[in-house]
């Protein structure tokens, strides 16, 4: 396209681009574009979308943020799945509804294309559901890797406040093009963005080990920080402090070295500057600008999620008669109710629900009071362990250092190391990692 450099010019070879990811302008007249006439713009269309058709692999999928039907258009490619995106913000319109979704539409050459649907599975709606009759039952009824995601995602879009904003005025979330990576390509493949922007689509291929491609008008230097060959990204959260209770982390080390990994990584993307949205009213705080636990439990919770990560609620039965409550505490809910009625008590309905598990695995952030990390660290974590739930419990809090830049009552890692340590080597009796955050 006339003052782009275009794919044409790059010298790439036929077929070499496994996936192609791109949002082409919109035409009409946003600051990184100049508008032209329909015919124009449709002729530059034409010719950048014929390029990205001859790089395309033979199995590799095109997919397109928010196009017409030009890519399919005498290019022979073939429409796979319209996905919907959705997002909460965006422009109050007054006379019309708001729109809050964009179209990404998935293209392939033929019937023979790359997809594996395992690496961007979400977590099931009931996880632990088995069939109750015919030849499976007590088995399973979903797959245990998680659930299809469908053709609606959901994802924030990037605005003043997320984590990737930068100063472009139209720029996708990073996690967004990650889900399309992640399926439709394999590591070492290329990945291509002829309107690369701030350069989201090339973050998202490097960071899972494929390689990434792009062209623009502008340089992204001064918009995401990328270099030729390396990406980089401003500081963000650190891991500072661990500590194993009953072998927690060696655990983890040996039979869920994966997890670990991917517990570290989701600390180590959230961006907490990000998070200090909150203006303080405490007489000793006031007018400093605080990080906000909210906004904090948001940002991990965001990453967790995005890679698999669900909630899990055990239910149980409780009454005030202490000799049934031994009876029954450690019966399944229905026994426990039926035992209750029987006894001519009435029976109060509970449960705990702990924030992530994956794999036997569970993970609760608390960002909140420090009295809910005692309930975490010698009741949730415990019951989920004693009800065969979970092999390990990993729970995480920021460091003093980041708790001083936070409102009052907030946990810190130091104070709850020595509430587990003076309780003695065997309690809480469950394998534990304690992690301490800070920026």
């Amino acid at each position: 396209m006339p003052g782009q450099p275009g794919v044409h010019e790059a010298g790439l070879a036929d077929g070499s681009m496994k996936l192609i990811v791109t949002s082409p302008p919109y035409n009409i007249g946003k600051q990184y574009e100049k508008r032209s006439s329909l015919e124009t713009y449709l002729s530059d269309q034409e010719r950048v979308i014929a390029e990205c058709v001859r790089l395309l692999h033979p199995k590799g999928p095109c997919s397109a943020v928010g196009t017409t039907p030009l890519f399919q258009s005498s290019n022979g490619l073939k429409l796979r799945n319209r996905i919907v995106w959705h997002f909460e913000h965006g422009l109050h319109c007054t006379k019309r509804l708001s729109g809050r979704y964009e179209t990404i539409n998935w293209f392939t050459r033929d019937g023979d294309y790359t997809f594996d649907v395992d690496p961007i599975r979400v977590p099931s709606k009931y996880p632990g559901k088995r069939h109750f009759k015919g030849p499976n039952a007590g088995k399973l009824s979903g797959n245990p890797k998680g659930k299809n995601p469908g053709d609606v995602w959901v994802f924030p879009n990037v605005k003043s406040n997320h984590v990737e904003k930068t100063i472009h005025p139209c720029q996708f979330p990073v996690e967004l093009v990650e889900r399309l990576v992640l399926s439709m390509t394999e590591p070492g493949d290329a990945v291509l963005d002829p309107y690369m922007g701030v350069g989201s689509a090339i973050v998202a291929a490097l960071k899972h080990d494929r390689r990434g491609y792009g062209c623009d008008i502008d340089s992204p230097d001064g918009q995401a920080g990328l270099r030729p060959g390396k990406a980089q990204r401003r500081p963000l959260m650190r891991i500072a402090a661990q500590y194993s209770h009953l072998n927690g982390r060696e655990f983890l080390l040996v039979h869920h070295k994966n997890l670990l990994q991917e517990i570290e990584e989701i600390i180590e993307s959230v961006d907490a500057e990000s998070c200090r949205t909150k203006m303080s009213k405490e007489k000793i705080k006031s007018g400093r600008l605080l990080y906000s636990p909210v906004d904090m439990n948001k940002a991990m919770a965001a990453g967790f999620e995005t890679s698999g990560w669900g909630q899990r609620r055990q239910e149980f039965w409780v009454t005030a008669d202490e000799k049934i409550v031994r009876g029954i505490a450690t019966l399944p809910a229905a026994r426990q109710k039926e035992a209750i009625e029987k006894a001519g008590q009435e029976p109060i309905y509970s449960y705990n629900q702990t924030d992530f598990v994956k794999d036997r695995v569970a993970v609760e952030v608390q960002f909140g009071k420090y009295a809910f990390v005692a309930h975490d660290l010698f009741v949730k974590h415990m019951a989920f362990f004693v009800s065969d739930v979970i092999d390990v419990g990993v729970e995480i809090l920021p460091m003093k250092e980041m708790e001083r830049e936070m409102s009052s009552g907030v946990p810190y890692y130091e104070r709850d190391l020595l509430n587990i340590i003076r309780q003695g080597r065997g309690i809480p009796a469950v394998p534990l990692l304690l992690i301490g955050v800070a920026p």
